[in-house]
């Protein structure tokens, strides 16, 4: 299926809710939302930029590269165009491919709901439920990455000693 891209926002229910829940906090300071009109966002956390996209536009691997290639491809032509235009970044942030990546050029999500239909339906490796997360330094950007591991309610990891020695 063929990916739209004429108004391709606007027929998000993302998009919409997002819109939606901008007009409800409209008369709170405290909130503010960032909604972009098209497939890509851009903000700065102190100078580095961060360009922030969903990566469903990225098509391809295989089971030797997995998601890297088309990402690295994909990350490839965006830098080039928005260089061309005065929008370059520094790091891509997206989702999409339900494994977590953690490069400084590149940062891509895990999947928060986990192994499910779509990633068994894509055929994608088995990843525990995580998430991305980093620090950027008013100086030199990105410069700590962990994951997150999230479980759910009532779910304990297994307990094992901190220092064991045999």
């Amino acid at each position: 299926m063929k990916i739209r891209a004429k108004d391709r926002a606007f027929t998000s229910f993302d998009w919409m809710l997002y819109v939606l829940l901008e007009k409800h906090f409209a008369n709170d300071p405290r909130i503010t939302f960032m909604i972009p009109d098209g497939p890509d966002a851009y903000y700065k956390v102190y100078d580095h930029r961060y360009l922030l996209t969903h990566g469903d536009q990225f098509r391809g691997g295989d089971g030797m590269i997995g998601a890297l290639g088309p990402i690295i491809r994909g990350d490839h032509k965006k830098r080039s165009r928005n260089n061309q235009v005065g929008l370059g970044y520094d790091t891509m942030v997206l989702g999409h491919w339900h494994q977590l990546i953690q490069m400084n050029r590149l940062i891509v999500n895990g999947s928060l709901c986990g192994y499910n239909e779509y990633a068994y339906a894509g055929n994608f490796p088995f990843e525990t439920p995580k998430q991305a997360l980093w620090l950027t330094h008013p100086v030199h950007g990105i410069t700590f990455s962990i994951p997150v591991h999230v479980t759910a309610p009532g779910e304990e990891a297994t307990a094992s000693p901190w220092v064991s020695v045999k």
